[in-house]
């Protein structure tokens, strides 16, 4: 009896080994379809993409349409575009990528904000914000301050409203164009002045 009994429950443990196995490769073989599936549609996808959008002579950048404040001009604008690689008659609209034209445009020591947009189909909106001078840092050369304490360069040619004057900054000769003023005295005046 025992050796009966041993030999059902070995066989019986073997089945049930073979029929984990044979549901495990299953399994494994539906996982493999679903992916190869997916990976199809993605690449379906990307090819529809590149036909109906980023390769379509339709969608290549004819205008750039620039509001800004200030003195930034349209021209200038489009000159700091180009030196991202932003070229019209050249660039897909659809391959510009507009954070990172955004991000390349704050990067100028005068443009505080920029947003950045397409309007199809062949257009990108820009909107520049300049930053302005609220006050004088005492120094030589004189430095044009904007409210946030970033140094401004100099305005040459250009007839300003009388700005206030912050004297009395040690370390006036290390501070260069584009860089913030850590003086918290300097910042303390700023505020001050933007009431």
């Amino acid at each position: 009896k025992k050796q009966r009994s041993t030999k059902r429950s070995s066989s019986l443990a073997e089945r049930r080994q073979r029929g984990l196995v044979v549901f495990v490769v299953r399994i494994l073989s539906w996982v493999a379809i679903c992916v190869l599936v997916l990976a199809l549609l993605a690449g379906i996808v990307v090819g529809l993409k590149s036909v109906f959008f980023t390769s379509n002579p339709h969608f290549v950048l004819q205008n750039i349409a620039v509001n800004a404040t200030g003195r930034l001009r349209q021209k200038e604008v489009v000159a700091l575009l180009r030196d991202g690689h932003v070229i019209p008659g050249e660039s897909n609209i659809f391959n510009l990528d507009l954070q990172e034209i955004r991000e390349q445009l704050e990067l100028n020591v005068m443009i505080d904000q920029a947003t950045v947009a397409r309007r199809l189909p062949s257009t990108l909106l820009i909107s520049v914000y300049e930053r302005q001078p609220v006050a004088c840092l005492r120094c030589r050369p004189q430095r044009l301050l904007d409210d946030e304490g970033c140094i401004l360069p100099p305005r040459q040619g250009e007839r300003l409203l009388p700005l206030p004057e912050i004297t009395g900054v040690k370390g006036t000769r290390s501070l260069r164009v584009g860089r913030r003023i850590t003086d918290d005295l300097v910042l303390a005046s700023l505020r001050f002045i933007h009431l």
